[in-house]
């Protein structure tokens, strides 16, 4: 094989692999919204004003859970 197609071969492989790994970051994205959605059903709520965070569309989060107060999970 020549040095050409050997670095073609790994420039292939790594493209694999990326799309691999951005697949699976992907699917655990998707699991944390999960878990987020059900621990905000669990949680028994004691809402806080969150001074801190201005730029947020909720100035509320959860004293227990940490979560805001609007779910967009």
């Amino acid at each position: 094989m020549s040095s050409v197609e050997e670095f073609l071969t790994k420039i292939r492989d790594a493209e694999r692999k990326i799309s691999s790994l951005e697949s699976e970051k992907r699917n655990l994205e998707n699991l944390v919204k999960v878990y987020k959605k059900d621990l905000y059903n669990f949680c028994e709520h004691d809402w806080i004003r969150d001074w801190g965070d201005r730029d947020s569309r909720s100035r509320w989060e959860c004293k227990n859970c940490g979560l805001s107060r609007h779910v967009n999970y």
